[in-house]
């Protein structure tokens, strides 16, 4: 395998699509940052936990970045990566267990990028939004909702 480049078509997009469906995880962190405007930060997040780290390997570069961590001490590693490459992402797959899940992180990052890279609400409006993205996804990922 090239580690370098890995032609998207449409064999490596339904791997792909497959190995998030399955492995992986979309949400979004909520961070507090009582120093910024709104209080909080919202940060659009795919990870994709696993324990063989060549296919964790092949995710990231099909992806076109992230990072790949141990993730604890049975040999599992994580595959993380934000808002910036997820941009370029999720518009160009289709999920079929995590569909709702991928469509409210797009929303998010709509709402995100309108502010150059900052993943802060600038209004009470969009902070109101961002909530209720966030309460959404933690309901749909089987989360408790605070």
């Amino acid at each position: 395998m090239n580690r370098t480049k890995i032609e998207w078509c449409d064999y490596y997009k339904g791997w792909l699509e497959a190995f998030i469906d399955s492995e992986g995880s979309l949400s979004i962190i909520k961070e507090k940052r009582p120093h910024f405007v709104a209080g909080v930060t919202f940060k659009p997040i795919l990870s994709i936990s696993n324990r063989c780290v060549p296919m964790l390997e092949q995710a990231k570069i099909l992806i076109g970045g992230g990072a790949i961590t141990k993730h604890d001490r049975k040999g599992c590693y994580q595959f993380s990566t934000t808002a910036n490459i997820l941009r370029g992402l999720l518009p160009k797959i289709t999920l079929i267990a995590k569909e709702k899940q991928r469509l409210i992180l797009i929303e998010c990052l709509s709402i995100l990028d309108r502010h150059a890279g900052k993943n802060m609400p600038r209004t009470t409006d969009e902070l109101n939004h961002l909530q209720s993205l966030f309460s959404a996804i933690r309901k749909e990922n089987g989360r408790w909702v605070l």
